[in-house]
């Protein structure tokens, strides 16, 4: 069994965790759909796929064509974990952002030390916030 399996599950637990410390619920899909947990405000009127990525030699948010395209149609929230930082942002904001250069494989990606733009909003405690208040729907 492969030890990045343990990896990555270890860090969607600690952002679910962090979400229901939040106040958010979050639920596990039974079968496999395409992300890793859903998280809901208190009262279901908002569920919001979340889809978690740990990269620890990474120096950019980095999809491949695939997860391109399956996570643009299911509107998911992600969290991009890299060595010494998190970001979240909804899907629809890397695709925004990324550069997609001429790859046989259609991967894009967000050049973090890029000054042209501010991602900020996006970047640790400020992103987080700012996922939790989206799922909250506030």
């Amino acid at each position: 069994m492969s030890e990045n399996l343990f990896i990555g599950t270890k860090h969607e637990l600690l952002i679910a965790s962090r979400l229901i410390e939040s106040g958010i619920m979050v639920s596990k899909p039974l079968v496999d759909i395409g992300v890793d947990f859903i998280a809901s405000n208190k009262n279901f009127t908002k569920n919001v796929p979340i889809q978690v990525k740990y990269k620890e030699s990474e120096r950019n948010i980095f999809f491949t064509g695939s997860e391109i395209e399956s996570y643009k149609s299911k509107n998911v929230y992600i969290a991009y974990l890299l060595k010494d930082s998190e970001w979240f942002m909804p899907f629809s904001t890397f695709i925004d952002l990324a550069c997609f250069p001429n790859r046989k494989d259609q991967a894009a990606y967000i050049k973090l030390n890029n000054t042209s733009t501010d991602l900020s909003p996006y970047l640790g405690d400020e992103g987080f916030k700012n996922m939790v208040s989206f799922i909250k729907n506030e």
